[in-house]
């Protein structure tokens, strides 16, 4: 009979992690949702101070306020489209998300915006739509 080995966390969360395979990520590519069709959009902006809506595709708009000392943005509003509720997940960080949910058909969009880090003057908005 073989002696029983036994195996500290550290280590066995050690071997899973280097068992398992990394997810693939485009480069520059927005947050990954699995099992949804991504795409991402450069635009202007909201100035220091100000407010700007951005669209959400077919499931609604969301408005986006920047801080005026810092690239901290604010959910003002999420208007979402007819059919469509819509969850602010993450309404003040230097990334803010939004969760549309249509009922009657079960898709979902995440709408996902931060500013640039290269440049302030422009923000990503991430759109997965599921």
């Amino acid at each position: 009979m073989s002696p029983v080995r036994r195996m500290t966390l550290g280590a066995a969360l050690a071997a899973v992690a280097i068992m398992a395979p990394l997810p693939a990520v485009a480069s520059g590519a927005g947050p990954q949702v699995p099992g949804c069709t991504p795409s991402t959009t450069h635009q202007t902006a909201p100035a220091p101070g100000a407010t700007v809506t951005y669209s959400a595709g077919n499931a609604g708009t969301v408005a986006i306020a920047r801080s005026r000392t810092d690239s901290t943005l604010y959910v003002k509003g999420a208007t979402p489209a007819s059919g469509y509720t819509a969850r602010v997940v993450t309404a003040v960080s230097t990334t803010v998300k939004v969760v549309f949910n249509n009922a009657t058909s079960g898709s979902k969009t995440v709408f996902t915006a931060h500013l640039g880090s290269t440049n302030p003057n422009k923000i990503a908005i991430h759109l997965s739509v599921c």
